[in-house]
């Protein structure tokens, strides 16, 4: 056995990659932006994951069905 120091830690997730998601949008949306979703489900998802991230959200149903969710402040 030895010691390593400096060495880098690797993602945690199935073989040792990163787990994706696909509410990483959230992390990349800036004040204004919007993102279209099919359901009320993945709505509160990307509104949950940028409340999460200290950021503020709302979401609205647009005249299509789907429902937008935008990152206000």
């Amino acid at each position: 056995m030895e010691i390593i120091k400096n060495r880098p830690i690797p993602p945690s997730g199935r073989n040792g990659r990163a787990r994706l998601s696909k509410y990483d949008i959230a992390d990349q949306m800036e004040v204004g932006d919007c993102v279209v979703v099919a359901d009320r489900k993945e709505a509160a998802a990307v509104t949950r994951r940028l409340i999460r991230a200290d950021k503020k959200a709302t979401r609205r149903q647009l005249p299509d069905g789907t429902i937008g969710v935008w990152r206000i402040e």
